[in-house]
């Protein structure tokens, strides 16, 4: 009896668990179509608005990287392919569509926040020591070109880059780092200064 409830109980986690995948590949499809259309609808993004879409973004994909790693170590599931799915949108939708859009088509409403970048800068770091592969590593570096790209003067990106260079140092000099050397990577190519 108690292991009819148990395979109950994880059938409905199953069902809720794909469900969700579901509408958040459906949600993904939406911000892109909206992002991408060249009509007044990409006027709703704002840059300051992509900025706050970064972390949002970031987490869940690292959590879905993780799950389905789980998953495939675990034996043939259902729903991995789903998982697969939202994970392959999710970098594709930072990589290509967000980090490397054309930010002056965008609307500024005011200049960026030169603390709220700062902060975001320290939690795409903070995000990226969590990273469990190269693809979720570049993702992180393509949201830091991103906040450092919003940024209107190289005073203010100079003032952002002060974790950056605590990353750099952590990185070189400490043995035991969670940090890569390709998260530097799209740094060095897009903002050489």
């Amino acid at each position: 009896m108690i292991k009819l409830k148990q395979d109950a109980r994880k059938a409905g986690q199953q069902a809720r668990e794909k469900i969700e995948i579901a509408n958040q590949l459906q949600c993904t499809f939406l911000i892109e179509l909206l992002i991408e259309r060249p009509d007044a609808w990409n006027r709703l993004f704002r840059s300051d608005v992509l900025l706050r879409l970064v972390l949002p973004v970031l987490n869940p994909r690292r959590k879905i990287e993780k799950s389905l790693k789980k998953s495939i170590e675990s034996g043939p599931k259902s729903g991995t392919g789903e998982k697969q799915a939202l994970l392959d949108r999710l970098t594709s939708f930072l990589n290509v569509k967000l980090c490397k859009m054309r930010l002056s088509s965008m609307p500024l409403e005011s200049p960026v926040n030169v603390e709220y970048a700062s902060n975001l800068v320290v939690e795409i770091v903070d995000e990226a020591k969590w990273a469990t592969s190269k693809d979720h590593t570049s993702c992180c570096s393509g949201g830091l070109v991103l906040v450092l790209r919003t940024l209107p003067s190289v005073t203010d990106t100079l003032s952002v880059t002060s974790p950056l260079a605590d990353a750099v140092s952590e990185w070189s000099t400490k043995r035991t780092t969670r940090l890569e050397a390709s998260l530097f990577n799209e740094l060095i190519v897009h903002m050489p200064r």
